[in-house]
């Protein structure tokens, strides 16, 4: 576990290859010990570092090791993350049908297991990958389904990004009244709960909208 935290902590800092060096050193122990959970742990994080590196075979290579202890013990939620992570990778490599199909089975998942926090990240994802498509109509669904949730459960940073993400939306569609009612919503919950970093993209896309007014 330390190699484990030495690595999420070079990971932080973005010295991948430190960072790949302690997770290796983790999986060895975790090899000999005979843990599945932490193994498929060790896994999943070494594939994080390798797509953070634009190495999308390797990513897939370890996300697909994890995935396989997962189901082998019946992980639920670890199945659904690693759907989630494959699906990103296809992504990256630009097959959005296949990236598209993982982020789904992820959804599946987490909507027989009632995870409710979880699922709005997969409508958000899904949402996401209609909207590169050109598909406003089904990512304004998925989105506003996203939104609808995480007013249920006052997840507020998740409600800030589910308003922006459908601002920008409307915003792209020159529907500015609407561009500007969930931009606004987005900009004063991330105000309220001080996520600089949210107010900033939140201020840039208000910015479009008041040019073209």
């Amino acid at each position: 576990m330390s190699y484990n935290n030495i690595g999420n902590v070079y990971r932080d800092q973005g010295n991948n290859e430190k960072a790949l060096e302690y997770y290796k050193k983790s999986l060895r122990i975790k090899e000999l010990l005979g843990g599945k959970i932490g193994i498929a742990m060790s896994y999943n994080n070494i594939g994080n570092v390798y797509i953070d590196q634009g190495n999308n075979e390797k990513a897939l290579e370890y996300y697909k090791k994890s995935l396989k202890i997962k189901e082998e013990i019946g992980d639920k939620i670890g199945i659904a993350s690693s759907y989630n992570n494959i699906g990103l990778v296809y992504l990256e490599q630009g097959n959005n049908e296949k990236g598209l199909e993982y982020y789904k089975k992820s959804l599946k998942i987490r909507e027989e297991i009632g995870d409710k926090r979880r699922i709005t990240i997969s409508y958000n994802n899904i949402g996401n990958v209609y909207r590169d498509q050109g598909n406003n109509e089904k990512a304004l669904d998925y989105h506003e389904k996203s939104l609808k949730i995480r007013e249920e459960i006052g997840d507020k940073w998740g409600m800030a990004n589910s308003c922006s993400n459908i601002g920008i939306i409307y915003r792209e569609e020159d529907n500015l009244e609407k561009a500007l009612k969930y931009l606004l919503k987005s900009k004063n919950i991330y105000k309220e709960i001080n996520v600089i970093n949210g107010l900033d993209e939140t201020a840039k896309e208000l910015m479009e909208v008041y040019e073209k007014l």
